[in-house]
């Protein structure tokens, strides 16, 4: 047992398992949330010793809160410029993570961690997939499912981690056996404050990562010092042994490690979803030390992940796709991208762009969009995208009023029959998360499809 308590901020779902595992370690401990009800539901009985309700964490007195305290963790949405971190730091308070902790107890089981700005909970999942098909018994978390600590439970051979900025800029310690970086586009900017602070948090997943897998067409993801364990993916041959590549044929990709042929992936069987791709050749090469002949059967068993390109339904000739898990600008271009001519797409997009200017969706809307739904308590800055854009453009609060209209403009065109639920924002100005924003587009469509 400590000598002390800990401190954990935050009471999300990174808390609660945080508060669990340190019950069972019998470990007493603090809690600070915003949440009133916590004061009457007291989550914990025993080891609790403190229970801090305030508004937005916001202790009169840090100095005192953390007195005696002598691990402070924190929960991922909780800045590193809090008064609680500074205090904290000053003190010599260590400032930690459950994933610190999860990093203390893995007794050296391989741990792969998967972070970009799209893609992570699919190749996390992907990854997962082909690892059990091998015989594997894998556990999945992270940012993505359950919290690191509750897979200790799990006694896996291998652990797969979705790892977003909020946790990696906060880590010390992880000892990850491979590490990928995906991509990069502008997110987050309310919290990071700036793309290159975003960038400095996606990066660090490499400090952690002996095998370092980054995708050569975007420099962002390269290391800082590419040198021994560093690997690339990509499109096109790669010019080194390790790296991995794509190469088009007449019906079918080709995914080489260096020369070598390691699957062909049907273009039938993408759909016109090139960018999967990449998700298919990070995934392989993620899993390679493991299974170094994955084949293309394990890779079509996948079904894939919901709210993230998933058809619906198709009413009168008209399909209904959705895509709430698109919650930034390049998620909704590579969705964008999946169709030939503007005349085939109308799109739902808004909600909270989380500081990013959505005038930059400008290009593809003009090429893709036939019309344009906005669903978002603040719509004029995407009216007005709509407007320089010259398409019909309608706004509401209602994801109910935004699929029947949707529905008109579809059924008024030739040739846009496609409806995609694409926000390019985070939901949290209408909606709980993006499978409620999602959950909530197909009760719509359900309901469209009943009527006719």
């Amino acid at each position: 047992m400590a000598d002390g308590p800990s401190a954990i901020i935050g009471y999300g779902l990174t808390g609660r398992s945080l508060s669990r595992w340190l019950t069972l370690e019998n470990e007493f401990f603090k809690i600070f949330d915003s949440d009133r009800a916590l004061s009457i539901k007291n989550p914990h009985k025993g080891m609790i010793e403190e229970l801090h309700v305030t508004t937005g964490w916001s202790v009169e007195n840090w100095e005192e809160a953390l007195d005696g305290v002598v691990r402070l963790y924190l929960s991922p949405g909780v800045s590193l410029h809090s008064p609680a971190v500074r205090i904290a730091r000053d003190q010599e308070i260590p400032v930690l993570t459950d994933l610190d902790l999860f990093n203390e107890n893995i007794k050296e089981k391989p741990v792969i961690g998967v972070t970009g700005t799209n893609g992570k909970s699919t190749v996390v999942a992907l990854i997962g997939h082909l690892l059990e098909m091998s015989g594997f018994s894998v556990a999945i978390g992270g940012n993505y499912g359950k919290p690191a600590l509750d897979l200790l439970d799990e006694k896996a051979d291998i652990y797969v981690l979705e790892l977003s900025s909020f946790q990696l800029e906060k880590i010390q310690n992880l000892n990850l056996h491979t590490g990928v970086f995906l991509n990069f586009s502008d997110d987050h900017l309310d919290y990071h404050g700036s793309s290159a602070s975003y960038l400095d948090a996606k990066k660090r997943i490499f400090a952690f990562s002996d095998r370092k897998l980054f995708y050569r067409q975007d420099k962002a993801t390269f290391p800082d010092n590419e040198g021994l364990g560093s690997i690339s993916f990509g499109f096109g041959n790669p010019s080194e042994s390790e790296s991995w590549g794509v190469r088009e044929n007449q019906s079918d990709y080709c995914i080489l490690r260096g020369s070598e042929e390691m699957c062909a992936v049907p273009k039938a069987y993408l759909g016109g979803r090139v960018h999967y791709l990449l998700n298919i050749v990070a995934a392989l090469a993620s899993i390679y030390p493991f299974n170094s002949a994955a084949e293309f059967e394990s890779i079509e068993s996948f079904e894939g992940l919901r709210h993230r390109f998933e058809l619906v339904n198709e009413v009168n000739g008209v399909r209904f796709i959705n895509d709430s898990k698109a919650t930034n600008v390049s998620a909704t271009e590579a969705a964008l991208r999946n169709f030939e001519s503007k005349e085939q797409v109308i799109l739902i997009l808004g909600g909270d762009a989380k500081g990013v200017d959505l005038s930059i969706l400008e290009m593809s809307i003009s090429k893709k969009v036939f019309g344009l739904v906005i669903l978002a308590l603040d719509p004029a800055p995407l009216l007005e995208l709509g407007r320089r854009c010259g398409i019909e453009t309608f706004a509401t609060i209602s994801m109910e009023e935004a699929v029947k209209e949707a529905y008109r403009l579809g059924s008024t065109s030739a040739d846009a029959k496609n409806v995609i639920l694409s926000p390019a924002c985070a939901s949290f100005d209408l909606f709980t998360d993006y499978q409620d924003r999602g959950r909530s587009f197909e009760a719509a469509v359900k309901k469209l499809s009943e009527i006719g």
